[in-house]
């Protein structure tokens, strides 16, 4: 070999020794050696042969992690099917929108969102006092139906809270669901 190559066999006989994959050298057990010569020949024609065994190490294969792709099995909630009360043979959910805002006509707009979300045409009246937020209040039971609203109208801030706790109207009960529209009655209604 000339001397130009005798940095890298120099290189091949110390990555052999630590243990390090050369590139060409087939796979092999860990019992296997590998024995490289080197020769260096002078400008005197002496040839000089020296010869080092250094064993194989064969690096286990790296096993593969990789976690296959898991498909999403949510479910998107159907929100173009009318809502359902817990029982199905019972009677539409009977709604009123109560403008707590101050702002005329605004109750009839609630009422139209209701309607076209698929419920039956609520009852629209105005609270006695200004509202701050918007909220759903529902009758004893019905704090399922009251969430699902909630979900279609797709306003993350509305209170839900049971019948109790509406604001002053003068029939409270006589209705299945009451969405009383406040202050921020533009995000309720996604003007």
């Amino acid at each position: 070999m000339s001397r130009s190559i005798a940095p890298f066999v120099g290189a091949c006989v110390l990555a052999a020794g630590a243990g390090v994959a050369i590139a060409g050298v087939p796979r092999s057990s860990a019992s296997e050696t590998l024995e490289i010569v080197s020769t260096t020949t002078s400008t005197t024609s002496t040839t000089t042969s020296t010869s080092t065994t250094v064993p194989i190490t064969t690096v286990p294969a790296v096993p593969d992690t990789t976690v296959p792709a898991v498909p999403d099995t949510t479910v998107a909630p159907d929100t173009t099917a009318a809502p359902s009360t817990s029982d199905a043979a019972a009677a539409p959910l009977t709604l009123l929108v109560l403008n707590g805002e101050g702002t005329a006509g605004l109750a009839g707009r609630g009422a139209e969102l209701l309607e076209s979300l698929g419920f039956a045409p609520p009852d629209v009246a105005d609270t006695n006092e200004s509202v701050e937020l918007s909220g759903i209040f529902y009758r004893a039971g019905l704090e399922v139906e009251a969430l699902s609203l909630k979900e279609q109208l797709g306003y993350n801030f509305l209170t839900v809270a049971s019948q109790d706790q509406l604001p002053a109207h003068s029939r409270p009960g006589e209705w299945d669901l009451v969405l009383v529209l406040g202050a921020d009655y533009a995000q309720v209604l996604g003007e």
